[in-house]
């Protein structure tokens, strides 16, 4: 079930046929589905009521303030542009996942040798099973055995899009525009931002390093 941090989402699931929706769903759109896998031959369509929460990059004073997090080109690459996701949000079993057009895209966290983690949504396929989420709250990876509890993010300069990693320690890739920052679901941009000395929730220095990362997903 999808979950809307502020209200309901609707959505309905259709197969052949065309939905009459009454007056007071005015604002909601139908949509064709991406191609099925399973019978590409039938077409879905969905009607989804868009009333999900942005997810916006907050830290003060960045090149990123006020970005928010999307799927660039429904490639699965985690970015921030200036208009993020904004659709029912799914937070089953401790993943993130995104309702686009009869399907899901979990944020799912990549495994590499140093601390800033690759981020990438996964079309239905959801592999990250540690985030921490709530309405007007700061987005947080629990810890696992390879990192510690963490609500840092790297935002890279690449190939003309700002490419997010989840920071896990101090390190930073060397020759790459970098900047740190905090992501919140929802709620006001203002959110004073704490630390906790017991985790990495306090903003960690910078250590610039090499690049070498593998995309596997993995927590």
């Amino acid at each position: 079930m999808f979950h809307n941090l502020k209200s309901q989402a609707i959505v309905v699931a259709l197969a052949g046929f065309t939905l009459a929706l009454p007056a007071t769903t005015s604002t909601t759109t139908l949509k064709p589905s991406l191609t099925s896998t399973t019978n590409p031959s039938v077409t879905t369509w969905c009607a989804l009521l868009e009333l999900g929460p942005k997810i916006t990059a907050i830290t003060p004073g960045t090149a990123v303030t006020g970005l928010q997090l999307t799927n660039k080109n429904r490639s699965g690459q985690a970015t921030l542009t200036s208009s993020g996701y904004g659709t029912a949000i799914s937070y089953a079993n401790g993943g993130l996942g995104f309702f686009d057009n009869c399907h899901e895209w979990w944020l799912n966290i990549g495994t590499s040798t140093y601390s800033w983690k690759p981020l990438s949504f996964g079309f239905d396929h959801e592999a990250s099973f540690n985030w921490i989420v709530s309405s007007g709250n700061i987005l947080t990876a629990s810890g696992t055995t390879s990192y510690p509890t963490t609500s840092w993010f790297l935002a890279c300069q690449e190939a003309g899009s700002w490419v997010l990693y989840l920071q896990t320690g101090s390190q930073q890739p060397v020759g790459e525009t970098c900047v740190l920052t905090q992501l919140q679901i929802g709620g006001s941009s203002s959110t004073v931002i704490t630390s906790n000395p017991t985790t990495t929730t306090s903003k960690p220095p910078t250590t610039t390093l090499k690049t070498s990362t593998t995309t596997t997903a993995s927590v």
